[in-house]
Formats: C-alpha cells, sequence, structure tokens
C-alpha cells in the first residue's frame, strides 16, 4: 500500500438512507482496504489498520456535493472500487484511468454517491503509468439551450434551476432512447457520444422538440469523426467541431457537417445546405447542412 498522506482526522457524510449508503461504502471501500469498524444505530465508521477516518451517519442536512478521495494501494483496487461501486447504487463519474492533467502517475476512478457526492479512489504510482488512449470513430451531439441568461433574469434563479432540471431529464430521456452515451454537461448543455449518425440526428431532433414545452430552445450540432479516448471521456478536434456546430444554428436547429449528411444519405433526413463556414478555432473550412423538419 502507498504510503497514506493524513492531512485531516476523519471525514463524516450525514445520509439520508443508512443502510442503502452503508452498502455501497462497504462493498466500495474493501479493495482499499477499509473495514467497518464502528457500527452504532444511526451511523457507520470506516478504517484501516483499526483506525477510522471515514464515517457515514443518517440525519440531516444530509452531505451532498463534497469530494473525498480515498489512497488506493494498487491500479487493481481502484478498478475494484469503481466495480463495486456502481454495483452497489453509485452512478459513474469518470472510468479509471490515468488522469494526466494531475500527475502521469495518477491512476484514479470517480463515482458519485446516492447523494451527489464525488467519491475517487486514486493510486499513486510509483513510475508513469500506462494508460495510452484508443481512438475511436464516434457521432458526437452538442447541446445549448438559447438565451439561457436571458431565461434567468427573466424567471429568477429558482426557477431556473427547476428549468433545468427538466431540461436534463428531457435530455437524458433521449440520450438512452436513441442509445447514446453522455460524455459532459456543462450546466445548460450537454456532450453526447453515438455509434450511428442516424441516432444522433434523430436524438437531437427530439430533444428540440421535447424542451419547447419548457418554453426554451437548444441549438444543436451533430459531427462524426476520429476523437482519443480517455477513460469515459472523448478529446480531439472531433469534439471541438461538434461544439462549434451548435454556434451556426438557430433557435431549435440541428446542424450537422458534411461526414453526418453522406452517413445517414437515403435515410428519411433531408437537409438544408447552409455553405461552408469557419468553425471558430477549427482549421480550416467545414460544409456544414440544416436538418429539415
Amino acid at each position: 500500500m502507498t504510503t497514506r498522506r493524513v492531512v485531516v482526522d476523519h471525514v463524516l457524510f450525514v445520509v439520508r438512507d443508512l443502510q442503502a449508503c452503508r452498502r455501497l461504502y462497504t462493498a466500495a471501500l474493501e479493495p482499499l482496504g477499509y473495514a467497518e469498524l464502528r457500527v452504532v444505530e444511526d451511523g457507520v465508521h470506516y478504517g484501516t489498520d483499526g483506525i477510522d477516518d471515514f464515517a457515514v451517519y443518517e440525519g440531516a442536512p444530509i452531505t451532498t456535493g463534497a469530494h473525498v478521495a480515498f489512497d488506493a494501494p494498487d491500479r487493481e483496487s481502484v478498478d475494484a472500487f469503481f466495480e463495486r461501486a456502481i454495483a452497489s447504487g453509485a452512478s459513474q463519474r469518470g472510468r479509471p484511468g490515468r488522469w494526466d492533467q494531475y500527475s502521469d502517475r495518477y491512476y484514479a476512478a470517480y463515482v458519485t454517491d446516492l447523494h451527489g457526492n464525488n467519491v475517487e479512489a486514486v493510486w499513486h504510482a510509483t513510475a508513469p503509468v500506462e494508460d495510452a488512449p484508443r481512438r475511436v470513430l464516434t457521432t458526437i451531439l452538442s447541446t445549448d439551450i438559447v438565451g439561457s441568461t436571458q431565461h434567468v433574469a427573466r424567471i429568477g434563479d429558482r426557477e431556473w434551476v427547476a428549468v433545468l432540471q427538466r431540461h436534463h431529464a428531457i435530455v437524458r430521456d433521449e440520450i438512452e432512447r436513441h442509445g447514446g452515451t453522455e460524455i459532459d454537461n456543462a450546466g445548460d448543455g450537454f456532450l453526447v457520444s453515438f455509434d450511428g449518425a442516424a441516432r444522433a440526428t434523430r436524438c437531437a431532433l427530439a430533444v428540440a422538440v421535447g424542451v419547447r414545452e419548457l418554453g426554451i430552445e437548444i441549438r444543436a450540432g451533430v459531427h462524426t469523426g476520429e476523437a482519443e479516448q480517455i477513460g469515459d471521456k472523448l478529446a480531439g478536434i472531433a469534439v471541438h467541431v461538434a461544439a462549434r456546430l451548435t454556434t451556426q444554428a438557430e433557435p431549435g436547429e440541428v446542424i450537422v457537417s458534411e461526414p453526418v449528411r453522406d452517413l445517414v444519405e437515403g435515410s428519411t433526413f433531408a437537409f438544408a445546405e447552409v455553405g461552408e463556414r469557419r468553425l471558430k478555432g477549427v482549421p480550416g473550412t467545414w460544409r456544414l447542412y440544416r436538418v429539415e423538419t
């Protein structure tokens, strides 16, 4: 096991459902050498070597939005932490992999627990970790809410949060229905990957229609190209192209690149040529098409 660098005595999360959280943390932390050291009526203490430094207690207000990182003895422990956490009800936040923004020796996985906390397991390797990204051919959908700042100013923060939550639910329902994978979301926009251009385009159209009941419009861009896959993230020029396509769309429109148009040619889609455009930060010019509805 790596040398533990203790900077705090202990961390405690307040939870709503103690038994559900106990199942999650007991399963996820076991590969890291943690065990239940003390169980009381309303809480559980976890630790290693007989010293407890993490606990969950039932109560209110619950802990949410926090980030805690657990030291892992090796790469396999990080992988096991992630698998057990997901199997016990956590949500995927960052698949096991090397996180170069911290170090080429930083191997970690991230999950979101039952209350929205970011829980990490990290192995500090003694040498650079081999985690070469692989290139994949994918179709990327990028969405963005039109005029979000104006909407907030008009209806206020609380109402806008409610609209955002409903927007997110609609988008995620359509992502699931069309077989996509959510890569990222930045407050009022989504980045999604698909293994087919037609599915991505249908998803974009469905989202554009679905969010109108909320009194908002989106812009969407769809592009097919190669990207580097690092953990569960995508990087590279294809991602930037998809994001820039949204800026070329009018409210409610879906703009696609020429590769997408070519891939779905002969399908039920109809396209109107927008023309060649320069995309900010992207070399060259790009022939774009608007999906007709």
